[in-house]
């Protein structure tokens, strides 16, 4: 196999070889991508988009989305880089991070912890991601984040280490993202 060049490749080509819906070629393609996914000079569009795929079509679990998320929005990932991640994470559509509070709350600490001077350098690109989801998924984004303190424990985020009331300073941020 090639190596995927652009994010349009990557869904192509998942979605061809799902029409295929044949098994050996389909657990080449996963394990393919997930080769992908790991690469670190890979673009973090590509590598975010890789991992949705990869946990859309169940080859990687919940808890392995989860962790992958957290390592792409570490601290030793550029604010710009992270913010691609997201993008390819979230192509298309947003509601993973509606249906999975654990998950918001990664995003919601990392949006969180970014300096001001890099975040204005990533919100056209966030915010780029974030107006193309349907008016209903953000207007469901702007509730959970209005409602933080409900999402977190739904989250069970001790593990997390989240702070609330720095949670609460963000809101304004978010609904900026969110175009509300």
């Amino acid at each position: 196999m090639y190596l995927i060049r652009d994010f349009q490749t990557q869904i192509q080509m998942d979605y061809q070889i799902s029409l295929i819906d044949q098994e050996e070629h389909t657990e080449e393609w996963l394990f393919y991508l997930d080769k992908v996914a790991k690469f670190g000079l890979t673009n973090g569009i590509i590598r975010g988009g890789v991992t949705r795929i990869l946990y859309d079509r169940r080859f990687i679990q919940q808890e392995e989305t989860h962790t992958r998320m957290s390592l792409a929005l570490s601290k030793g990932t550029t604010p710009l880089e992270a913010a691609y991640w997201i993008t390819g994470f979230l192509h298309g559509s947003g509601l993973i991070l509606i249906h999975d509070p654990y998950l918001w709350n990664i995003l919601d600490q990392w949006v969180e912890g970014v300096p001001y001077e890099a975040f204005r350098d990533i919100l056209p690109v966030l915010r780029r991601t974030f107006t193309r989801f349907p008016k209903a998924e953000r207007e469901q984004m702007m509730k959970l984040s209005k409602k933080k303190n409900q999402v977190v424990e739904e989250a069970k985020s001790e593990s997390l280490n989240l702070h609330p009331e720095r949670g609460a300073r963000v809101v304004g941020t978010l609904q900026m993202i969110l175009g509300g």
